[in-house]
């Protein structure tokens, strides 16, 4: 089943400026696509030789995802326009119906050649479609490992796997992103589902009930809180501490990853490489998952990106038009116990002569000052 319903743009200067440019399919009924090469060589982009066809736009998506690609985008004039996988906007056919759902055959969560990619299903996969998996899911122990009836795609010495990090709170104030959920945190979430599921309640409760308590789980949490309150976003949201956030002011924040659903690479914790802009099985997430989950928040809502790889991807986001750049408050160290040093700097606990080489002081100094001169600033602009 097809999933991508439009691919288009708007022209950004001149008579194009504001025009919006379409994919259209050819007089053979495919769209088109260019392999992109380099103005210096005797074939550039634009010319006939380095077109594709493909029959559907999910095809074409597939291959703007390798970022070896652009789009071949037509006016309402006929004028033509490439344009690559940043530069495009994507529209989605609505979900399918109950009666559309029980025609599809399903595709258990473990089933497949795992070394293939499953592009058509599995990336948004929800929380009903692994119930069977997590009521039965070991609430004792935990090995390290996540579970392989939970594995979604496998791309080389990347794997995906389903966790439940669903849940959406579309009324938060502040949205805290992660890179992607750690294995420990995939399995506190999976142990709380579980305990929910077994004791009578429902899909909803059980995801809202795993995703508060597997998100930033473990020693993350108090770091983040420690961060969080240096800064003064425990004054932004009216709260005493932030570690409120995740107690009795959970309606405030929205947790959730630039990468919803846990990443591992040769086993372990993903932690940025490689590119998750520029991978296709990491791209398809912040794509399918995160931009949609952005959109759905409020305009004043505030983005704390936690690491230099997540802000990349808000950065995205802000390029495509889904967030606004003064709404992001980066700078923050990772709370992760490994950056212990950085996390000590950054909250004047510990002085720059102590600090080993391997800690660049002047960059955490210029990220302190204007993250705390942005938070004024919003308050500010707040309380006008």
């Amino acid at each position: 089943m097809e999933k991508i319903s439009k691919i288009y743009a708007y022209g950004t200067s001149g008579e194009a400026k504001g025009i919006e440019f379409v994919a259209k399919r050819d007089r053979h009924g495919r769209y088109v696509a260019n392999r992109k090469r380099s103005s210096a060589t005797s074939s550039p982009t634009n010319k006939a030789a380095n077109k594709v066809y493909r029959d559907t736009l999910d095809e074409i998506y597939a291959l703007l995802l390798t970022d070896d690609y652009v789009i071949n985008l037509v006016s309402p004039t006929g004028s033509r326009a490439l344009r690559s996988l940043s530069k495009v906007k994507v529209d989605y056919f609505p979900p399918a119906s109950s009666s559309e759902k029980a025609s599809i055959e399903p595709v258990k969560p473990n089933g497949g050649n795992q070394g293939e990619l499953d592009t058509n299903i599995r990336v948004n996969t929800k929380f009903e479609d692994f119930v069977d998996v997590m009521k039965t899911h070991d609430t004792t122990t935990s090995n390290g490992e996540l579970p392989e009836a939970l594995l979604l795609e496998k791309e080389g010495k990347l794997s995906v796997y389903y966790a439940p990090f669903d849940h959406i709170n579309e009324r938060a104030k502040i949205v805290i992103v992660g890179i992607t959920p750690g294995i420990q945190q995939a399995d506190n979430a999976l142990k709380e589902a579980c305990i929910q599921l077994n004791n009578g309640g429902s899909s909803s409760e059980a995801s809202l009930a795993a995703k508060n308590t597997g998100s930033f789980s473990g020693p993350i949490r108090s770091n983040l809180v420690r961060l969080l309150d240096y800064v003064g976003i425990n004054e932004l949201l009216d709260v005493t501490s932030t570690s409120e956030l995740f107690g009795r002011s959970t309606k405030l924040v929205h947790y959730t990853s630039a990468l919803r659903y846990p990443v591992l690479m040769e086993g372990k914790n993903y932690s940025g490489s490689p590119s998750m802009l520029k991978t296709p099985v990491l791209r398809r997430q912040v794509e399918q998952n995160l931009i949609p989950e952005l959109e759905a928040m409020s305009d004043d809502t505030i983005y704390i990106p936690l690491g230099s790889k997540v802000e990349e991807a808000l950065e995205y986001c802000v390029a495509r038009g889904v967030i606004s750049d003064e709404n992001v408050f980066g700078g923050l160290p990772h709370p992760s116990g490994a950056n212990a040093e950085r996390i000590s700097y950054f909250l004047n606990e510990k002085s720059k002569d102590s600090l080993s080489k391997k800690t660049n002081a002047m960059k955490i100094d210029d990220a302190r000052s204007a993250l705390l001169e942005k938070v004024q600033q919003f308050k500010r602009m707040s309380a006008q």
